[in-house]
């Protein structure tokens, strides 16, 4: 049985994904990102590799219909707390910081989902965490 622990993009990408996810839940998200900033086929296929492992192993977290309209609630709140802050009109976002924010959502959801801790140093979840309040969070490194 993996402990209930995801590791969120930034810790993998610190401290690479060989001697992070095992024995851990593994998210599809996290692995996407990865994937598309890998740096060649042998890395991508490495990625696919544990991709498929944690889906025979049942423990890839994948969103589901329900998460993506809660992310997409979770999105929407957000984005009106930002604008309240900007007094009535949010800066605009570069698309990137977009998608990490959705991707972040998403996982988000999938943990929360499954009672899955999430492994981060990213500030942005705990801000998600205030709209999904069963989201359970450690920081990186562990205090």
């Amino acid at each position: 049985m993996a402990k209930k622990f995801v590791f969120d993009t930034n810790v993998i990408q610190g401290y690479g994904i060989a001697g992070v996810v095992t024995g851990f839940y593994v998210a599809a998200t996290v692995l996407s990102e990865l994937m598309t900033a890998c740096n060649d086929a042998k890395e991508l296929k490495a990625y696919q590799q544990v991709w498929d492992a944690a889906e025979e192993d049942r423990i890839l977290l994948a969103p589901t219909v329900q998460d993506w309209k809660d992310a997409s609630r979770v999105l929407f709140m957000l984005a009106q707390e930002r604008k309240q802050q900007a007094g009535g009109k949010a800066p605009k976002r570069l698309p990137v910081a977009k998608q990490e924010i959705a991707m972040d959502c998403l996982l988000a959801m999938c943990a929360s989902r499954e009672g899955v801790r999430v492994v981060t140093n990213d500030k942005d979840f705990w801000a998600i965490q205030r709209y999904r309040k069963q989201l359970k969070l450690s920081p990186y490194p562990f205090k």
